[in-house]
């Protein structure tokens, strides 16, 4: 039997996955930053979104932390669906669905 907070953190990922969903069927994108997990000292920027043919693109770009304005190497990669790109993105980069989020300009504070 689950606990009260196991059931809350359950409707709260169903919830963050179905906006996930939408932000990607209306043509945007979302994306996250992370360490890479076989390249020490390299950090990874991730970028997904629908492509005009109704695949998915995963767009992976490997940078420095103290120059992230220099790429050492950016990769593109398709998939059917956004199941199987998500799926791709935590196996291959490490970086769990839940971290991906809608870029936004940044506001002054």
């Amino acid at each position: 039997m689950s606990t009260k907070y196991e059931r809350r953190e359950t409707r709260r990922q169903l919830e963050q996955r179905r906006n996930l969903d939408e932000v990607i069927a209306q043509g945007r994108g979302v994306a996250a930053s992370a360490t890479t997990t076989d390249r020490p000292g390299i950090h990874q920027t991730v970028f997904i979104r629908r492509t005009r043919d109704g695949r998915v693109s995963v767009q992976v770009e490997h940078y420095y932390p103290n120059a992230w304005d220099h790429t050492l190497d950016q990769t593109e990669h398709h998939f059917a669906a956004l199941a199987e790109a998500l799926e791709w993105v935590e196996s291959t980069c490490g970086i769990p669905w839940t971290e991906l989020h809608e870029p936004r300009a940044p506001t002054a504070s």
